[in-house]
């Protein structure tokens, strides 16, 4: 089976260790059951404290040689909002990159800004560490040519909320997978 999973944790108003309980929970899930390490693609949250404790967690499990592999494939990302990392204001870029530093993640996994498919504004997410992005579906642009304008400029994930158009633009293509549907 080669199925990959992306693992949000998520927090919550009314517990504000939420997160980090789910962070403890999922790291002595993980060191129980070494062999679900090989479905992880991504773990990411908007909780600091999450995030740290997974830093945390796989700098150790590194340092005692624990599932170094499997591990090292994993992505550790914080996510960030526009009003946690807008694009247009340098500062909140580099607050969000200094915190990605700090907790020694793999990068940010930020909401989409207009700015990144505005060629005059020469955003390149390698330069800012940001690894993905994602929108909203009928707010903001949401296809196959908008990923076609991403994925150059560093985006390496990219999450959709599958627009009405993405079966009809791989079938007129004509991808062999959408003819057995």
């Amino acid at each position: 089976m080669n199925k990959q999973l992306v693992v949000e944790i998520k927090g919550c108003d009314d517990d504000a260790r939420i997160g980090s309980k789910c962070a403890e929970a999922l790291c002595a899930y993980l060191e129980s059951h070494t062999n679900q390490l090989q479905y992880l693609s991504v773990l990411m949250s908007f909780d600091v404290e999450a995030m740290r404790l997974l830093a945390r967690w796989r700098k150790r499990c590194v340092m005692e040689g624990f599932e170094v592999e499997q591990l090292s494939r994993i992505k550790f990302l914080l996510l960030r909002d526009k009003e946690d990392c807008l694009l247009s204001d340098p500062s909140t870029v580099r607050s969000a990159g200094a915190l990605v530093s700090e907790l020694q993640l793999d990068g940010l996994y930020c909401e989409f800004q207009p700015e990144m498919l505005d060629p005059s504004k020469s955003f390149d997410a390698r330069a800012c560490s940001i690894v993905g992005v994602w929108n909203y579906a009928l707010k903001q642009p949401d296809g196959l040519e908008f990923f076609d304008r991403l994925l150059p400029r560093g985006v390496k994930f990219i999450n959709s909320d599958l627009p009405g158009d993405l079966l009809t633009s791989f079938r007129s293509k004509n991808f062999g997978f959408w003819r057995r549907l």
